[in-house]
């Protein structure tokens, strides 16, 4: 993209598509991670298009799936405006005769009404289902202008969910490796000095289970004033937040790969926390899971102690 972030996407092309034969393209452009949520069906479209003379690309748009950066809304500028130098880049393939269509149900047919209304010069035709032009009369999240309040909640928890979970392995499982140095804290023994790790003394807000750090690396962004330490298990998800942290040029995040309660127990120093966050931690309906679940009375007494007075700990 211009700023510099990097949207991942995968090809279809016909077997004879180049530069002395450029085909048309198709776009398909989603939050859903191409890697898991819609991978069996992308494997059973975009190859047939490509098969009838189309190449056919998968994106995922900023900050969801495999792609680089912070998402911040559905619809919004960025999205759109990442969404028109997709086009561009379309185009300009050699395998491209820079004729580009899209193609979507749901989001991705919302976000193709709303490129076209762009008029993008590449953009030359679309087709989209379950979606509209008007979102305000007949949408999700309205019906005649009404909220839907009884869809926002859960459609925004399976999305906040979706968001938080790690892009591929295979494509940046190693880039927290390179990116390590600057932004990780090593795992170790020895109690935690922030003021040492972080450079300064200001408050410290600690996230346990990051999943891919897209609030994290939002929360750092809007409030520098503030340090924030992310504990992950995960190096996929750990990866991404630094690449995220990287792209963004933050300096006030520090990442431990590492068991959280663990890092509880034995770094961190009482009443040395001013804020705890803590989403989504425990998917363990059943009975027989409750000795899965994080949040239980020993760990809210240990978080208790973490805090310093007047802090405060956020769960969802």
């Amino acid at each position: 993209m211009p700023d510099g972030v990097r949207l991942h996407a995968r090809l279809w092309l016909p077997a004879d598509a180049d530069a002395s034969n450029p085909v048309p393209a198709l776009l398909e452009y989603l939050p859903y991670c191409k890697s898991d949520w819609t991978e069996t069906r992308d494997h059973e479209r975009h190859p047939w298009f490509a098969g009838h003379g189309y190449a056919s690309i998968r994106v995922d748009i900023r900050g969801n799936g495999d792609s680089e950066g912070v998402f911040t809304d559905e619809y919004s500028e960025t999205e759109l405006s990442d969404g028109e130098a997709v086009l561009a880049w379309i185009a300009a393939q050699p395998w491209c005769t820079g004729k580009v269509g899209m193609f979507g149900i749901s989001w991705g047919g919302f976000n193709a009404l709303q490129l076209a209304a762009r008029r993008p010069e590449p953009l030359k035709a679309i087709i989209t289902a379950c979606a509209t032009d008007d979102r305000y009369d007949n949408d999700v999240h309205y019906l005649g202008g009404v909220t839907l309040g009884c869809y926002l909640l859960p459609w925004a928890s399976v999305m906040l969910a979706f968001n938080a979970r790690p892009p591929d392995p295979a494509l940046v499982g190693d880039a927290w490796r390179e990116l390590w140095p600057a932004l990780g804290i090593a795992n170790s023994e020895a109690p935690l000095d922030f003021t040492a790790a972080f450079g300064r003394d200001a408050p410290v807000v600690l996230e346990i289970g990051f999943g891919n750090g897209e609030s994290l690396v939002a929360l750092a962004s809007a409030h520098a004033e503030r340090n924030y330490l992310g504990l992950e298990v995960h190096p996929p998800g750990v990866g991404h937040l630094l690449l995220c942290c990287e792209a963004g040029k933050l300096r006030n995040v520090r990442v431990i790969c590492d068991d959280a309660v663990q890092v509880l127990q034995r770094r961190v120093p009482d009443a040395a926390l001013d804020g705890v966050l803590l989403y989504f931690p425990d998917p363990w309906p059943k009975k027989r899971h409750h000795k899965r679940r994080i949040v239980q009375s020993p760990f809210v007494e240990l978080v208790t102690r973490k805090l310093k007075s007047g802090g405060i700990l956020s769960q969802s």
